[in-house]
């Protein structure tokens, strides 16, 4: 009886025999039933799959380096520049101080950003009914402005996940404790 060892080295030499002068292609799609022994197909089976791994595996690559090389953030880097549009008009995330320089909790968050990715920080204020297009056109790279997530906004821009929530509520005199938002919903009122 042959041991597992001495198979293994049949196997490899009649490869070798076989695979002389022949292209990657005419090795690997060699009919394996051909192969007499269940061990000789076993090495044809596992060489056959090595190589379709590594294939994928180097498509995989290719692809993660094409989706990097188009991403805005490969954008950002190579510029050495984060460009924000903001509405600054919405306090205290975004508002000008006395001397006209935008300020605010997102501008604090946009400049901790740009240092994080070793860039400089370039404000872009904006009107808020053009905003999203601003976006859209290259005018900037992100939009760092109090926006809610709808679904008309989610179809056209993508949304990381909110750092801060905020709630809006009615504030109201005594006298109108009790009553729901719809009965104060009058001309009388508003």
């Amino acid at each position: 009886t042959r041991s597992t060892q001495g198979v293994s080295s049949a196997a490899s030499d009649v490869y070798k025999r076989q695979s002389k002068n022949r292209t990657c292609a005419e090795i690997f799609t060699r009919d394996i039933n051909t192969l007499k022994t269940k061990p000789l197909r076993r090495v044809a089976m596992k060489k056959l799959l090595a190589a379709l791994l590594v294939m994928l595996g180097i498509n995989a690559m290719a692809d993660d380096i094409n989706l990097w090389q188009k991403s805005t953030l490969n954008s950002i880097v190579q510029k050495g520049v984060l460009t924000v549009g903001l509405e600054p008009g919405y306090m205290p995330f975004e508002m000008k101080d006395k001397q006209g320089n935008i300020i605010g909790f997102d501008v604090d968050m946009a400049n901790e950003m740009a240092k994080a990715m070793g860039v400089k920080l370039q404000l872009v204020p904006t009107a808020w009914d053009g905003i999203i297009a601003g976006l859209l056109t290259g005018k900037y790279d992100i939009i760092m402005s109090g926006m809610t997530i709808t679904q008309e906004r989610n179809l056209k821009i993508n949304f990381a996940d909110p750092y801060i929530s905020v709630g809006q509520t009615i504030l109201a005199p005594k006298k109108h404790a009790g009553k729901k938002w719809s009965d104060l919903d009058k001309p009388e009122y508003t």
